[in-house]
């Protein structure tokens, strides 16, 4: 398993984040939950300029079944360690279609580098 940073206090959204919240009805603490207790499925260290992870959320009663609401939530997220800020750069609900392995991997993924797959 990738670990997971601890995120700063200081918390922003980008613009497309905020829309997001908002037209896909996610809320902060959906956002804080996975931030927080979240799993690291992805990281992308090619993102500057500082790596950005893909979070997602799952209810801690149910083992990768029950999320909070009824649906699992991805978070991308960016610590900056200068500013002691964490961005939320979106968050969204992952389309079944797209996502396999109880929303931990997605079907066009070729590699497993940087995921939580990875040996």
């Amino acid at each position: 398993m990738l670990p997971r940073p601890e995120p700063y206090d200081d918390l922003g959204f980008t613009g497309d984040a905020r829309r997001a919240l908002i037209d896909r009805d996610i809320s902060a603490g959906e956002v804080r939950q996975a931030l927080h207790e979240g799993m690291v499925l992805r990281v992308y260290p090619e993102t500057t300029p500082t790596a950005r992870l893909l979070l997602t959320w799952m209810d801690r009663e149910a083992i990768f079944g029950t999320y909070d609401r009824g649906r699992p939530v991805h978070v991308v997220a960016s610590n900056n360690d200068e500013a002691r800020r964490t961005t939320i750069i979106t968050t969204y609900e992952p389309d079944p279609n797209q996502w396999i392995d109880q929303f931990r991997w997605k079907r066009t993924w070729t590699s497993e580098t940087n995921t939580w797959r990875q040996a």
